[in-house]
């Protein structure tokens, strides 16, 4: 299954519970076999617009 998942931000960027728990649920999601995309709001310009961490990809979006 292919997954896109949309958060403000993704653990290890914060610590906050629901930060935690999407980065979980993508990590298992992965160990599954599945495909999982997250989709973030990260505004630092020095952080990488894609960048694929354990097996994930991540994507920043500046809104």
């Amino acid at each position: 299954m292919r997954t896109l998942r949309g958060v403000p931000l993704i653990y290890p960027d914060t610590k906050g519970s629901g930060d935690y728990y999407a980065h979980a649920i993508s990590r298992d999601q992965v160990t599954m076999g599945h495909d999982v995309t997250v989709l973030t709001t990260r505004a630092d310009e020095l952080l990488p617009r894609i960048e694929s961490l354990q097996d994930r990809n991540i994507g920043s979006l500046r809104t």
